[in-house]
């Protein structure tokens, strides 16, 4: 067990991640994190993936345990045949002494098609947890939709409206440095194959409106 407490598990969440979004608005410049990049390649894969380093020993073995699971299955996958040919990388997107939010992508081409999935991941540097969004953000597919004309983006940062309306909350998300947040959709789930991944972002006060929406029970 990585983390205990006398308080209740939720609250100590929520209450760090009011802290941590508090800290996201105030500071400009994040003080880093270590994330390192490690390589490997085997045949027709290439695997770049983060190695993140914490103060905390367990926190940094949870933390990359957690990460080779992707690196693990997409060899796997590979070693039986499932695609010809891929490759992985990844982007950090905000990084301090608290948290690291990093976008990992997975292309896999079969011989016909080229398919990526994102994953956006979110880290409690202390504890070696995830961050799940229902801990930064009660948002509902409703909310989505009300901010499909406004919010949404291509290729990082072409705005767009989605071809088809959200039917799902996406758990991919990172924290931006202004305090807010961005959601992924896989490659197709709101637009066409040229749109890619789509993302959705939100401020830290469209954050506080969606929160005070949806008050905790």
């Amino acid at each position: 067990v990585l983390f205990r407490s006398p308080i209740p598990m939720k609250k100590k969440i929520l209450a760090l991640t009011l802290a941590l979004c508090a800290s996201l608005s105030a500071a400009a410049i994040p003080v880093s994190a270590e994330v390192e990049t490690k390589s490997a390649a085997i045949a027709n894969i290439d695997m770049s993936w983060p190695y993140i380093k914490a103060d905390n020993k367990a926190a940094t073995k949870a933390i990359n345990s957690d990460l080779r699971v992707y690196m693990d299955d997409f060899r796997y996958d590979y070693m039986y045949r499932k695609f010809l040919s891929g490759r992985t990388w990844f982007e950090t997107a905000y990084e301090d002494k608290d948290i690291a939010s990093v976008v990992l992508y997975d292309l896999r081409n079969d011989g016909k098609t080229n398919t990526t999935t994102v994953h956006a991941i979110n880290y409690d540097l202390k504890t070696g947890q995830r961050i799940p969004l229902e801990k930064v953000c009660r948002m509902t597919v409703d909310d989505l939709v009300k901010k499909a004309a406004t919010s949404f983006y291509r290729d990082g940062y072409i705005r767009i409206t989605p071809k088809k309306m959200p039917t799902r909350v996406p758990e991919d998300y990172v924290f931006n440095q202004n305090g807010g947040i961005t959601l992924y959709f896989q490659v197709g789930e709101v637009g066409d194959l040229l749109d890619g991944n789509v993302t959705a972002r939100f401020t830290p006060e469209e954050i506080r409106e969606i929160n005070a929406q949806h008050p905790l029970h």
